[in-house]
């Protein structure tokens, strides 16, 4: 199926989207102009694996109630843009692996979004190679627990703003900056890590950072520091004097090949 005629579908007294397109993979086109999502709360993998799809117009969506946009975009592979300054997204809890994959994105300004309730990130930018940059300076990420290979992959990421986030009840990081192979700086200063266990691979192959100041990190209850920089290659300057390491019981590889 390559396209589908919508227009006389009346969507007003839907609540549940979950999966509706999802591995319509032949999909090049779809018109949802006359889309109501108004009673909408659910749209779990709406758009899951629409893999050929270049353009998604949902300008008009109103997301006021949905509750649940984990997947929703998972493998649009193809999608250049992405326009989602409309998303209400206040009473969002969940927005794991939301953009997982859409590894033709340029550029996302999900600046407008409220994450005030949400409560998972994992995956959520994972494998967006083309990515340069994400806005997420207005974020309030209060409520996270899971920031898990959150920025995953993101190749060609170049700058991220963190300096808004709160992590006070992230309990893992793990792989959250895998891969950021072009990032040079990032600034992590306002991170509270005294509820994460686990900084598994962390900034695994972070291959242009050259400094990380790590000096504001609790890491009291981490277990797991495998990986954690390895193949960062660049890396001349890290100071992990101030951490606690008295319940990590692995660090396999944490510093493999690092200049240090």
């Amino acid at each position: 199926m390559t396209s589908i005629d919508l227009t006389n579908v009346d969507t007003s007294r839907v609540t549940d989207m979950i999966g509706m397109f999802d591995y319509c993979q032949s999909l090049i086109s779809l018109d949802l102009s006359n889309f109501d999502t108004s009673s909408v709360t659910l749209m779990t993998a709406m758009f899951q694996q629409c893999e050929k799809l270049t353009t998604l117009n949902i300008s008009n969506f109103n997301t006021l109630k949905v509750m649940n946009m984990s997947y929703i975009f998972r493998y649009c592979s193809k999608l250049a843009n992405l326009n989602l300054n409309n998303f209400n997204t206040s009473n969002v809890t969940t927005m794991y692996m939301m953009f997982y994959n859409c590894a033709s994105l340029l550029s996302l300004d999900v600046s407008s979004f409220d994450t005030s309730n949400v409560t998972n990130m994992s995956y959520m930018f994972n494998k967006c190679q083309l990515l340069t940059n994400i806005y997420l300076n207005s974020w309030n990420t209060l409520n996270v627990t899971n920031m898990s290979y959150m920025f995953n992959n993101c190749q060609s990421l170049t700058n991220l703003d963190l300096s808004n986030f709160d992590t006070s009840k992230v309990t893992t990081m793990q792989q959250m900056f895998n891969k950021c192979q072009l990032l040079t700086n990032l600034d992590l200063s306002s991170f509270n890590t005294s509820n994460v266990t686990t900084m598994h691979g962390m900034f695994s192959e972070c291959k242009s950072l050259t400094s990380l100041d790590l000096s504001n990190f609790n890491t009291s209850n981490v277990t797991d520091m495998s990986f954690m920089f390895e193949f960062c290659y660049k890396l001349e300057n890290v100071d992990v004097s101030s951490f606690d390491t008295s319940l990590v019981i692995t660090m396999r590889k944490c510093l493999l090949i690092v200049n240090h």
